[in-house]
């Protein structure tokens, strides 16, 4: 069964009303339940990509883990950024509505299956109503609901989704063992590692390799023997023991059941779901359970009572949270675990590697009555544990009465509780205790010990409760004269959400009977192992929390005359307790206006080929919400030393602080051919961000470092095509649907100084630059490599190498621009076929008009060690010559710094991120068109992330899984689901 696209723009939910597609003047995409359906996913927001215009991801999405709203990250933009502050100020994400009311909690706990539909709002006319919090969009999620006079429906849906492998041998920043060796032998004989092999008062990580060049140099082990144990590294690959006992192939299972009905003067709905999915990493896990209850009387005729209830829980495990691929850490000059690691050995029995201390001071130190200090990577997934569980409770109401057919009033509540409990357990026996507790041991003159840390577990604790109350009064009014329709709304609403959270640390925990120590002292500095004095990390002791209150007015109306003419119009004012110095600043008035002319329903239209052509435009104003303070604010604390008060980060008060103000202009042209054979539309939009929030830095005198600004603009220009074909009807039909989104986003204003760090954009950092992207990639000049292997730059118009200088010449017109590192053309092309009972939907994705920087081996061979390791350095200049064939200079020792970083922000490792991506394909059978038993019934298989079909690139890489910052992060993993779904 195909999902007609032509039906996903019939009606828009703004979360205050429902408006049928001929009277909207604002720019909406409705996604109805067969969209929803098409794509297996637990993440609501996930079944969207590749489905929806205008939106994109950007980031992995993010659940709330503290006290702080701002803390969850849904990962996606609708329509680009429209903030330049923090997010830990203003959210880039997108408002979410759940039946109504913003939703504040995790939408990990939203079950899909009982999502109805979901309106994604895009401009001022659809999301103003929204006022202050709309800036980024609006996606309004509403869910299923029983039906009038309908015995009862039940609908059951179970599939079950198998997950390959991550692939850890694509990982670029990895060097295998003989070129890692061969750095170490490099810096063995620079005599980088003399002092550690002294045994030095730190005791410091000896790897085995640098352990066989040690030993070979004081006539232990002979050359030969030297060699042939070097060799034998050489053949090691640590990533296949992560493949074999760390990664597996996961699963996941999603079952729903639904029971619904109704009578003239009820209905109801209740549902429950289970979701349990084991990752892709040996021992996590996670799993949900979501039970929901919608209910609707009419005790007397026109007065409507509803009421429901939604409760959910997400339970995270990881038994395996410190041993995923490049997350182990040896210490000393190691920043990353040395390649010719074991893991197990050939019985699969967990084996020790170098960490932290040499291995021949831990076996002293432990025969000296320490505890156990060696560390065993798949010993600790059974040793500790890291779980947070997340719950629900959303609770709501409402009463409607009509006083005439056209006229409604409504009153609705809605009440949110979510709590979040998180916790890291380490047992007495896991590797971080131990170590923690033999570091704090002393040795007495008559050699027994005293433990400054007790022995026992370290428990971590991280509790946050959200209360969040909506209140809202409404009155409608759609009226209908002849030609003329009226259709009218004003109301008021009072929100609150008051947040609190707290985290502690437990020493000595004993799992069995929940006790631990309370006698520790904090403020002392105490001997350490195996040298040196040092504080125990101090439990946190202080509570955190936010109290956000809204109060708003808001009215919406439109007319429209003869099926022909619509002109809306509405407005809105906000207030918070966020803001206050200033009265005016209190209420902030949001508006918009807009209009839409259906051509083709005048009388002097006669286009036969073209029967269907709608103008609608928009303009008006939204928000984003500021969530600091016109005060002086800072963070208070305890001093550890003195158990005194104190306060940090300090920012000055501004009373003229206002919210963010997003205006948006929008134009778009509707259209279809005879018969629908191809229909579609074409919007364009411009974003005006003003009064944008920026952090502006203060001089010394002023008592404080920086205050934040109403001082920053920006400007947002794009376009969103939506084209259909129907390219073949009748027993065979093939539909296709293009989604085809434009965006050039702008910097108009922004006061802060460049400096040297802030050209070099990591990640998704920003780089606010007047008159370009806000995200920005520049990139140093290159010129290539001299005889000598050196890197080459530009500076004073010349070919140069003077680091320190090029790095220092920081200005934009100094610099290569190569655009935004964010894709400026993305959208799909899905096609949909069916015959008979079968269906099939291939999508293909693209992002085009970006660029990324990739990242290279460090130049400097003890950055190689500490972290910087990166299959490059096998293509290292190495003799005369190889400039002529290599982009890869040659390494150092000593170090040079600003030689290394040169390199690293080089235009020589800046690449192009276009690619089409096969997102998904789903083969489903209708089982009620053989059978007239059931009313609908339903079995598919469905596969996701089948890979990248074309690439710009060069370097085999994944734009959407390059990152600078995480140097390891893996390429998601593809899947293929098989399911059914079946009512009667």
């Amino acid at each position: 069964m195909i999902a007609d696209a032509a039906m996903l723009n019939e009606v828009a939910v703004t979360g205050y009303q429902t408006i049928p597609k001929e009277r909207a003047t604002g720019s909406f995409v409705h996604v109805d339940n067969a969209l929803i359906n098409r794509s297996v996913s637990t993440n609501l927001l996930e079944r969207l990509v590749g489905n929806v215009s205008g939106l994109a991801v950007q980031g992995q999405g993010v659940n709330p883990t503290g006290a702080n709203p701002l803390s969850r990250s849904l990962g996606i933009r609708i329509r680009g950024e429209s903030t330049l502050a923090s997010s830990t100020f203003v959210s880039r994400d997108p408002l979410i509505v759940v039946d109504n009311f913003p939703f504040e909690g995790s939408l990990a706990n939203i079950n899909p299956n009982d999502v109805e539909s979901m309106t994604i709002l895009r401009d001022a006319a659809a999301a103003s109503i929204w006022g202050a919090r709309a800036g980024n969009g609006v996606i309004v999620i509403v869910t299923k609901k029983g039906n009038r006079i309908q015995p009862l429906k039940t609908e059951l849906s179970a599939n079950l989704s198998f997950v390959s492998k991550p692939d850890v041998y694509k990982d670029p920043n990895y060097l295998k063992a003989p070129g890692y060796i061969q750095v170490e032998t490099e810096l063995f004989n620079r005599g980088y590692f003399n002092s550690d092999i002294s045994g030095g008062g730190n005791k410091p990580i000896i790897s085995p390799a640098v352990a066989i060049l040690a030993a070979q140099r004081s006539g232990t082990l002979s050359p030969e023997q030297a060699q042939e144990r070097l060799d034998r590294l050489a053949t090691l690959d640590v990533r296949r023991d992560f493949d074999r006992y760390v990664y597996q192939s996961a699963a996941r299972q999603q079952y729903a059941i639904a029971l619904s009905g109704g009578a003239s003067k009820s209905t109801y709905r209740i549902s429950g779901g289970y979701d349990y999915n084991r990752h892709t990493i040996v021992g996590n896990l996670d799993n949900r359970l979501t039970l929901t209850s919608e209910n609707t009387l009419t005790p007397i005729k026109g007065l409507d009572v509803s009421f429901g209830l939604h409760y959910s829980s997400f339970l995270n495990s990881e038994r395996n949270h410190r041993n995923q691929y490049g997350s182990i850490t040896p210490g000393g000059k190691y920043g990353d675990l040395y390649p010719y690691a074991q893991l197990a050995d050939e019985n699969g029995n967990p084996l020790p590697i170098a960490k932290d201390f040499d291995q021949a001071y831990k076996a002293s130190a432990t025969e000296a009555g320490f505890l156990d200090w060696e560390y065993r990577p798949l010993q600790e997934a059974a040793l500790g544990s890291k779980k947070s569980k997340t719950t629900d409770l959303l609770v709501k109401s409402a009463i409607s009465y009509s006083f005439a057919s056209w006229l409604r009033a409504q009153a609705q509540y809605a009440f949110e509780r979510q709590s979040i409990a998180a916790q890291i357990l380490n047992t007495a026996d896991s590797y971080y205790s131990r170590d923690l507790i033999n570091r704090f041991t002393l040795i007495n003159p008559d050699s027994t010990l005293t433990r400054q840390v007790p022995t026992g577990g370290v428990l971590q604790l991280n509790q946050a409760e959200y209360y969040a109350h909506n209140a809202r009064l409404q009155l409608n009014a759609d009226k209908t004269y002849g030609d003329h329709s009226i259709n009218v709304l004003a109301g008021a609403e009072v929100r609150q959400l008051r947040t609190t959270g707290f985290d502690r640390v437990s020493y000595g925990y004993n799992p069995e009977t929940g006790v631990s120590a309370n006698n520790l002292d904090f403020s002392k500095a105490l001997a350490t192992q195996p040298s040196g004095m040092s504080l125990i990390a101090a439990p946190e002791g202080s509570m955190q929390g936010y109290l956000n209150r809204f109060i708003s007015y808001y009215a919406n109306g439109s007319y429209a005359y003869a099926k022909r003419y619509v002109i809306s119009a509405s407005a809105r004012r906000d207030g918070a307790n966020i803001f206050g110095a200033k009265t005016n600043d209190k209420v902030t008035p949001l508006w918009s206006v807009g209009g839409a002319w259906s051509v083709s329903n005048e009388r002097f239209y006669d286009v036969p080929w073209l029967p269907y052509l709608k103008l609608r435009g928009s303009y008006g104003s939204a928000g984003n919400v500021y969530q600091g303070s016109v005060y002086a604010t800072g963070t208070y604390f305890t001093n550890s030393l003195t158990g005194l008060p104190g306060i940090t980060e300090l920012l000055a008060p501004n009373p003229n602080l206002r919210w963010e103000t997003v205006k948006t202009t929008n134009i778009a042209i509707e259209f279809g051919t005879r018969s629908e054979r191809i229909s579609g539309s074409f919007e364009f939009y411009v974003k005006k961000g003003t009064d944008m929030i920026q952090r502006l830095t203060l001089a010394p005198s002023a008592g404080f470092s920086s205050m934040y600004g109403n001082s920053a603009a920006t400007t947002t220009k794009g376009f969103d095509l939506t084209l259909r074909s129907d390219n073949m009807r009748g027993r065979l039909r093939w539909q296709t649907v293009w989604l085809l989104s434009h965006l050039a986003d702008r910097v108009d204003r922004y006061d802060a100084t460049l400096t040297t760090n802030s050209i070099q954009s990591q990640g998704d950092t920003r780089i606010a630059v007047k008159g370009k992207p806000l995200y920005s990639l520049y990139s140093y000049a290159w010129n290539g490599i001299d005889i000598n292997g050196e890197p080459l730059g530009r500076y004073g118009g010349e070919s140069s190498r003077e680091y320190s200088r090029i790095i220092s010449n920081f200005q934009p017109d100094s610099l290569v621009f190569h655009g935004s590192v964010v894709p400026t053309w993305f959208g799909s092309v899905r096609n949909d076929f069916s015959l008979g009972p079968w269906s099939l939907s291939v999508n293909i994705t693209y992002k085009m008009g970006y660029s990324f920087r990739r990242t290279s081996t460090s130049l400097n061979y003890a950055d190689v060690l500490a972290g910087k390791a990166h299959k490059d350095y096998n293509d290292r200049w190495k003799s005369p010559g190889d400039e002529k064939i290599t982009n890869v200079p040659a390494l150092v020792y000593p170090s040079n710094d600003t030689r290394n970083t040169f390199y690293q922000y080089a235009s020589a490792l800046v690449e192009k991120g276009d690619h089409f991506r096969f997102q998904d394909i789903r083969l489903s059978f209708d089982i009620a068109s053989v059978s007239k038993r059931l009313s609908y019934a339903q079995v598919y298989l469905y596969a996701n992330n089948l890979g990248i079909l074309w690439r710009a690139n060069h370097q085999g890489l994944d734009p959407d899984y390059v990152s600078v910052t995480t140097r390891h992060a893996l390429v998601a993993p593809s899947s293929i689901s098989i399911g059914f779904r079946t009512s009667f």
